[in-house]
């Protein structure tokens, strides 16, 4: 199957040993949306449990926010910080509201927090952060950076909500500096990330979510969560991944050897002309995301021969990183 955006995601959520032991659904919620121009766009919201409706707040909440920045990038990325947040949590409002009156209810019971971002294929983003939970980035020196954690002056188990007027944000935009993005809601956030920093793990995850299938992601995921709860976490956790494909050679040189070895089942790391050459192709393969042939490549290359290409191509598909199908090369799902 084709790929149709730059970006890879993964989404993932699971209910938490307080919610299962009395009873209630998970009240996290993730969505992605990529719009017809390849914006790629991710939402994570965690409902406000002391709320009736949390569950409904924060489905909400991930689809009309990742839906509206990627269809409405362009526009708001050229607007002002306050102006861009006011935009799309009013956006959010907006059918929360029309769902509190259906219900009869107050808006306020559809509480719920938000993070979101949006990658353009040129490189540009949009990140949105409203109430707890955590953003980190893998940056293109492989490092995990905190971009947004929630620090506030009240007590440590009070958050703010897309629902109250005047809300506090952390929004940032920029171009090309990151290679992937994680976003995550405060069940883990807890044990992972703090003001100085976060866990390893995070590092991992992100750098495993370019070269793993989505179902592999998935129980990778689910064994950190384990991990965490038998530490002592009972809340819901929640994680939603995305990946700048056209990194995908930079994140590879940024494994240890060790990892390198052990995740593609080499008997020897790669030669530096090998990662340099893997580095530039790769690079060249994510950059095309309804892929590209034997013949582009070649030329992108400068070189006279598809031969030498398919010889320079033969590890990648051998570590599985690339795939081909009709005639066409992708980066591998």
């Amino acid at each position: 199957m084709e790929r149709k955006t730059l970006f890879k995601t993964i989404l993932y959520k699971e209910t938490g040993s307080r919610h299962i032991e009395r009873n209630k659904n998970c009240e996290d919620n993730v969505f992605r949306y990529i719009s017809e121009n390849g914006i790629t766009s991710i939402a994570l919201s965690d409902g406000a449990g002391s709320y009736k409706y949390a569950e409904k707040g924060s489905e909400i909440t991930a689809r009309m926010a990742a839906t509206f920045m990627a269809k409405k990038f362009e526009r708001l990325y050229g607007l002002d910080n306050e102006t861009i947040a006011d935009y799309v949590i009013r956006e959010v409002l907006i059918p929360l509201g029309e769902e509190a009156e259906k219900q009869g209810e107050d808006i306020i019971e559809f509480s719920a927090t938000l993070l979101c971002t949006a990658f353009h294929p040129d490189g540009r983003y949009l990140i949105l952060h409203v109430g707890d939970g955590a953003i980190v980035g893998l940056n293109k020196n492989n490092e995990c950076e905190v971009i947004s954690i929630y620090e506030h002056d009240g007590p440590a188990n009070q958050t703010t909500f897309v629902t109250v007027p005047d809300t506090q944000f952390f929004l940032k935009k920029g171009t090309s500096d990151y290679s992937s993005v994680v976003l995550m809601s405060d069940g883990p956030e807890e044990f992972l990330v703090n003001e100085l920093g976060a866990n390893v793990r995070i590092r991992l995850m992100q750098q495993m979510a370019f070269f793993l299938s989505e179902a592999d992601m998935e129980n990778q995921i689910s064994s950190l969560i384990r991990l965490l709860v038998n530490n002592g976490m009972g809340d819901d956790a929640s994680f939603a991944v995305i990946c700048n494909m056209k990194e995908t050679g930079n994140v590879l040189s940024g494994l240890s050897p060790e990892f390198r070895r052990q995740l593609f089942d080499l008997q020897k790391d790669l030669s530096d002309k090998k990662m340099d050459n893997s580095k530039k192709l790769l690079a060249m393969i994510g950059s095309a995301p309804n892929g590209t042939t034997i013949g582009e490549l070649t030329r992108n290359l400068h070189i006279h021969s598809k031969s030498i290409t398919k010889k320079k191509l033969n590890h990648l598909l051998v570590m599985e990183l690339i795939k081909q199908e009709n005639g066409r090369i992708y980066i591998a799902d």
